[in-house]
């Protein structure tokens, strides 16, 4: 009698204690500022006094607002003997629009918090900065020009300019959200000073080329910041307030580009802001021995293309000439100002009998981007002289290496020649002669094989080989199939697109920019499908084209070789900086 006595007072009082409990607890919420900026975190903080039951829900909040992270901390005290407990849950926000909005009552058991009104401002400009504390990060993005014409060069200038500091900070970098564009990083990270309405900033930037490769509409997307502000101007302080979570966009870009001009009659399109050929000798051309080597070397220069988008230079026959070129060599130059791409061409030459023979003219017709006009890089034509030289008519053949070469410039930029500079001629040996045509020969066969394979070691794997993965073998894959359909479409547009994205895959640590660039990378047939693609696309008046050849070749070209590929960015903000 006396236990069940006992037993039923204990349940009596556990259940009053809970009822208490639960009848009791009170809820607060608050927020650590308001009102608040869009895309900058707030924290928003909920306060529970007594045991509140059931863990709260704080999905109601994703209505408006983006959850960054949430914290749980608990406290007892005791006070006059009494056991008090409270928890306190921690949330860091950030608004997904402007306007005034409500902190939704969230449920804590079997009470709930109050609503809260809460009121989140636009983000300011750079332009109205006023002194106010609250204005201390800003992401600006210029284009150099937002009406180009297909495949010219768009300078793309990005700036985060900061009153304070930051931790964490991440930038991403432009992407092409509509129409096509290739887009090359041109230098790191610049950092300055600068002052606006008498306020001084600290200024990072960030260069890019920008390329669009079809005409009309192409929009390049706001670039995102993410960082954490500390809220002190002078450094880490660890009594200070707790650091902050900001996003800033730059605006959008977008760009009404032009298609190829009418007036343009070259076979290839060259959109530049200037464009050049220089010429050099190794020995004065009007002073030259039959028999005797000469190298003649010429240098496309162009200020707003890449080496990949410059052509050949047009090849010429001369009988009584021995040609012997060797591989282009090609650069680009990048700078924040742009990209200046060169291509240079070196070929010995052989006069087998005397007299005057003639070199063609090279003219290299441009778009000058800056005049909007047709312009002309010319080459004038040469005279060579060819003396007979009876008492050296039988010396070997010496081909003169770079170290010993003497060169004698010839550049123009318009349809003009400069007088050419004249160096010392050579002085041959004399050897005992004999049959001097067999040795020559001779001579050069050995010489052009051991150039052949000394170049086929040094570029295999490289330039013909099977062309290296990037890591990802599914998106290659659909990638080549794209283009294989395409080409079934006899759709030269789209092929020329899908082929630009499938090289930015499989060579992501340096992405071509044009299918010129592309085809210095692949094999030769390969490379000789790319130029009747491109002839199809850019000539004058366009022409039919079929894209049976091109798949064929195609399909053996885009099974790639097993590599060790170096790790691909999954899509994660690229570090600006580190603190």
């Amino acid at each position: 009698m006396v236990i069940r006595l006992i037993t039923n007072t204990l349940m009596t009082l556990i259940m009053l204690t809970l009822f208490s409990t639960v009848s009791f607890a009170d809820v607060k919420v608050s927020a650590d500022r308001n009102p608040v900026t869009l895309d900058e975190s707030f924290k928003l903080t909920f306060d529970v006094t007594g045991t509140s039951g059931d863990d709260p829900d704080f999905k109601p909040l994703e209505k408006d607002f983006q959850i960054l992270s949430t914290s749980q901390n608990s406290y007892f005290s005791m006070q006059n003997g009494t056991i008090s407990s409270s928890k306190q849950w921690t949330l860091l926000l950030m608004a997904t629009a402007a306007g005034k909005f409500q902190i939704p009552s969230i449920k804590f058991g079997n009470d709930q918090s109050p609503v809260v009104d809460i009121e989140v401002k636009e983000e300011s400009s750079v332009n109205d900065v006023s002194g106010s504390k609250d204005e201390y990060v800003f992401l600006e993005a210029t284009a150099s020009s937002t009406n180009p014409y297909v495949q010219s060069q768009v300078l793309y200038k990005l700036k985060l300019l900061r009153s304070v500091n930051l931790g964490k900070a991440q930038l991403s970098d432009p992407e092409v959200t509509k129409g096509t564009a290739v887009i090359d990083r041109l230098d790191e990270d610049q950092t300055y000073e600068s002052v606006i309405n008498g306020k001084t900033w600290q200024v990072i930037e960030r260069n890019f080329a920008i390329y669009p490769q079809s005409s009309g509409t192409v929009t390049i997307s706001p670039v995102k910041f993410m960082g954490q502000v500390s809220g002190n101007s002078y450094g880490y302080d660890p009594f200070g307030p707790a650091p902050r979570t900001i996003i800033r966009r730059s605006a959008e870009i977008v760009l009404d580009v032009r298609a190829i001009p009418a007036a343009f009659t070259g076979t290839h399109w060259l959109p530049a802001e200037n464009l050049n050929i220089a010429e050099q000798w190794s020995t004065d051309p009007s002073k030259l021995k039959k028999g005797e080597p000469v190298t003649r070397t010429l240098t496309m220069n162009a200020t707003g293309l890449t080496a990949s988008q410059l052509p050949e230079l047009p090849a010429w026959n001369q009988s009584d000439l021995k040609y012997y070129p060797d591989q282009p060599v090609l650069n680009d130059d990048k700078k924040s100002t742009g990209i200046t791409g060169t291509r240079s061409e070196k070929a010995a030459i052989i006069p087998n009998q005397p007299g005057s023979f003639v070199l063609p003219e090279v003219s290299i017709p441009w778009w000058n981007t800056k005049t909007d006009k047709l312009e002309f890089a010319v080459v004038p034509e040469h005279t060579l002289q060819v003396e007979s030289d009876a008492a050296n008519a039988n010396a070997p053949v010496n081909i003169p290496s770079q170290a010993a070469q003497q060169p004698t410039v010839i550049a123009s930029e318009a349809k003009s020649a400069t007088t050419p500079v004249a160096p010392e001629a050579s002085v041959p040996v004399p050897v005992p002669q004999h049959n001097y045509w067999i040795t020559i020969s001779a001579a050069l066969f050995i010489l052009w094989v051991t150039t052949l394979f000394i170049w086929w070691q040094k570029t295999r794997g490289v330039a013909a080989a099977p062309i290296s993965l990037t890591g990802n073998k599914g998106r290659i894959s659909h990638a080549a199939k794209q283009v294989l359909d395409a080409c079934k479409r006899n759709d030269a547009q789209q092929v020329r697109l899908q082929l630009l994205q499938w090289g930015q895959l499989v060579w992501f640590d340096k992405p071509p920019v044009s299918l010129g660039d592309i085809s210095h990378r692949c094999s030769s047939a390969m490379a000789e499908q790319i130029r009747i693609l491109n002839d199809a696309l850019y000539s004058p008046g366009g022409k039919d084209w079929s894209g049976n050849d091109l798949a064929k070749v195609f399909s053996n070209e885009s099974t790639p070789a097993t590599n060790t590929p170096a790790a691909v960015n999954q899509g994660k903000l690229e570090p600006l900086y580190r603190l």
